[in-house]
């Protein structure tokens, strides 16, 4: 043991020497000495630590993946199935998209590719009536509407439902 132990000593003790020339001597230089450098570098230091710490924090959230809703979407995006969403208007539902899953956040925005929409919009047409001393009276008419897009990016504050579409 004692001559591994002086060994290791002679061999950092000639790395020390040779630590007084080059970048390594600078940085050497800036370890040993008492300045602000030095604790700029202590600093460095523990920022990589929790860089280190993010990294294990993201695989945590990558494993819990599999449960809840995003679980789901997470499925869905893996499996590369259709998908259809419900969309909403301000008071009630305005339509549905159908297309494959390219991405999604935790916020429910949603990317689809090859998609079909189908939506409706509401007028109130006026009903003729021969009486002219009545108020008017308005009907209620629904013109159904349908787009094809390739791409498409869906907030997820519009989002309603999102479930695997049965035509797949």
């Amino acid at each position: 043991r004692r001559k591994t132990e002086v060994k290791k000593e002679t061999v950092l003790k000639e790395i020390i020497g040779k630590l007084d020339i080059g970048p390594l001597g600078m940085l050497h230089n800036l370890l040993t000495s008492k300045s602000r450098v030095k604790v700029l570098i202590r600093r460095v230091a523990e920022r990589r630590k929790t860089e280190v710490k993010k990294e294990t924090v993201l695989k945590e959230i990558i494993g819990k993946l599999d449960i809840g809703p995003l679980g789901m979407l997470h499925n869905l995006l893996t499996s590369k199935s259709r998908v259809k969403v419900l969309i909403r208007r301000v008071a009630d539902v305005r339509g549905f998209c159908v297309g494959t899953l390219l991405a999604f956040d935790k916020h429910f925005n949603l990317v689809l590719s090859d998609v079909h929409e189908e939506y409706y919009t509401h007028q109130w047409v006026p009903i003729e009536e021969k009486n002219e001393g009545e108020k008017k009276k308005y009907e209620k008419v629904s013109t159904k509407h349908t787009k094809e897009y390739r791409q498409l990016f869906i907030k997820g504050d519009n989002v309603i439902l999102v479930y695997r579409s049965p035509d797949t």
